[in-house]
C-alpha cells in the first residue's frame, strides 16, 4: 500500500490519502477484535 503513496500519477496518490484513514480505522478494529477473540479461549 505504501507503493502508492509515491505512485507519480497525483491521481493514484489522492485516492491513496482518501483511502488510508478509513483504512487503518478498520485494521486498529480488527485488530482489537481478534485480541477479544483470543482472550476468550483463555
Amino acid at each position: 500500500m505504501m507503493k502508492f503513496a509515491d505512485h507519480p500519477d497525483a491521481k493514484v496518490r489522492d485516492l491513496m490519502n482518501e483511502i488510508m484513514p478509513e483504512l487503518d480505522r478498520w485494521i486498529e478494529r480488527e485488530r482489537a477484535r481478534d485480541r477479544t477473540s483470543e482472550e476468550s479461549f483463555e
